[in-house]
C-alpha cells in the first residue's frame, strides 16, 4: 500500500497518496521492523514535499537520517540527502543564501555517497538536482557534473531522471 499511495501522489494527487501512505506505514511500523524504513519515509516525504507540506517532509528525511546514522541502513542514503537538501530549499524562507551553501554540501555528500555505493542511477538525479539549485557562479560546475552522471549511464534512457537530465542540459546549451 505504501507503494501505491506513492504512485497516486507522483500522479498528481498527493493527499490521497499520503492518506494512503500514512495509513499503510502506520501499519508496517506497528510490527517493530526497522528494515527499509528509510526508503518508506523517503517515499512519504516526497509526497508531503507534493502536497505544498515540505516541512513536515523535512521532518521524515531527518527521522531516515538519525535512522541511518543508527542502524548503518544505507542502501537509500543518497536518496535521503538528496530529498533533505531539495526540501530544506523548499523551507528556506528568507535564508536563501545560507540555505543555498547548506543545501550544496548536503547534494555534495549525497553524490559522495551514491559513488561509494556504486548507484549510478541516484547520482543522476542528484546531479540534476544540483543543477537545478545551483547558485549561478557554481552553474558551470553543476552542468559538468551531471553531463558526467549522464555519461556514466548505459541504460534507462526512457526514465523520468534520464529525461529530466537531458533536458537540464538542453536548456544549459541554449
Amino acid at each position: 500500500r505504501l507503494i501505491y499511495g506513492s504512485c497516486i501522489s507522483e500522479l498528481g494527487d498527493p493527499q490521497t497518496g499520503l492518506e494512503i501512505m500514512n495509513e499503510a506505514f502506520n501499519l508496517w511500523t506497528s510490527t517493530g521492523t526497522i528494515i527499509t524504513r528509510t526508503f518508506y519515509l523517503a517515499l512519504r516525504a516526497q509526497a508531503y514535499a507534493a502536497a505544498g507540506r515540505a516541512r513536515e517532509g523535512l521532518d521524515l528525511v531527518e527521522e531516515a537520517g538519525r535512522i541511518i546514522d543508527q542502524y548503518g541502513e544505507r542502501y537509500y542514503e543518497p536518496e535521503v540527502l538528496r530529498l533533505k537538501g531539495e526540501l530544506l530549499l523548499a523551507v528556506s524562507e528568507g535564508r536563501g543564501a545560507i540555505a543555498a551553501t547548506e543545501a550544496g554540501g548536503i547534494f555534495a555528500q549525497a553524490l559522495d555517497v551514491a559513488r561509494e555505493l556504486g548507484y549510478r542511477s541516484l547520482g543522476l538525479r542528484i546531479a540534476s538536482s544540483i543543477v537545478r539549485w545551483a547558485p549561478q557562479r557554481q552553474r558551470g560546475a553543476a552542468i559538468d557534473t551531471l553531463r558526467t552522471a549522464l555519461s556514466a549511464l548505459q541504460e534507462g534512457y526512457a526514465t523520468g531522471d534520464h529525461r529530466l537530465a537531458r533536458e537540464l542540459l538542453a536548456k544549459a546549451d541554449s
